[in-house]
């Protein structure tokens, strides 16, 4: 005869057997970092994701708010939106609100929430705001910025036309990381150095990390007040495109903008020119 089988020890009258503890949210970050990477999106969407997820845990435990991801409540996410909007601009409480949106709705998708407290949160309100438009004694002043010989004064040159003829920006990323085009009117009459630096140009507007207010900087050579005026200049574009006749449409394909974004570009522009 073999061994008696074994029995497993009796629990006592009316227990349950024990349950794992609740995922905290902390503990998912890393995995929803690592599933982003998965799906190879952006390296800035990673970003934005992660640091939203570690902004809303750090402010839930200052304030004593549930961290477990079942226990997060739509109120407490309210909470946290509230305190961004109180903090910083309406734009940047919408980023963080779009940030959260996905993490929760993955966690719901691999059954680590019953459902995403998402669903009971509205996007915060953005104001619209009259877009700055560009003098052009300041775009003149630009190329006046660069205006030598030299080969980095060529190829700064060949960057500030690009980036006014068709508004490009130094932190452009277009949806889904395509390849977008973009008009250059100066483009023809390049000499053939010209045509070396432009080359130049695009490969450091291509390579890497361009957002900063410090690579606008090195660009031209100006003081930080003027180098800002970079971030206008797709807008001003926008605005002189379009009173030449552009179709929203066009400028939408062009920009890589939306085309709401673009209508609330022009119809800020409107109101900016009164």
């Amino acid at each position: 005869m073999g061994p008696a089988p074994t029995r497993s020890a009796p629990t006592a009258r009316g227990a349950r057997p024990s349950r794992p503890a609740p995922m905290q949210l902390a503990t998912a970050i890393p995995l929803w970092e690592a599933s982003l990477r998965a799906r190879n999106r952006s390296p800035r969407t990673i970003r934005s994701y992660r640091d939203t997820a570690r902004l809303l845990v750090q402010f839930l435990e200052e304030h004593g708010l549930p961290t477990g991801a079942q226990e997060v409540a739509a109120e407490n996410i309210e909470a946290f939106i509230s305190d961004q909007l109180d903090r910083w601009r309406p734009g940047t409480a919408a980023v963080r609100y779009r940030s959260l949106k996905p993490f929760f709705g993955w966690l719901a998708e691999r059954g680590t929430i019953s459902s995403s407290p998402m669903a009971q949160v509205r996007t915060p309100k953005i104001p619209e705001r009259p877009v700055p438009v560009v003098a052009d004694e300041d775009l003149r002043e630009l190329m006046r910025a660069c205006r030598g010989e030299q080969f980095e004064d060529i190829r700064d040159r060949a960057l500030l036309r690009l980036m006014i003829d068709s508004g490009a920006r130094l932190s452009a990323d277009g949806d889904s990381r395509q390849t977008r085009s973009g008009p250059s009117g100066g483009v023809m009459s390049y000499t053939e150095d010209e045509v070396v630096a432009a080359t130049a140009a695009m490969d450091t507007y291509r390579g890497g990390e361009q957002g900063e207010l410090g690579a606008a900087l090195v660009v031209v050579g100006l003081s930080a007040d003027r180098a800002a005026k970079e971030v206008r200049i797709r807008d001003d574009m926008i605005l002189v495109a379009h009173r030449a006749g552009a179709s929203l449409r066009q400028l939408a394909d062009v920009s890589g903008l939306g085309r709401k974004t673009v209508t609330a570009i022009v119809s800020g522009g409107r109101r900016s020119r009164r």
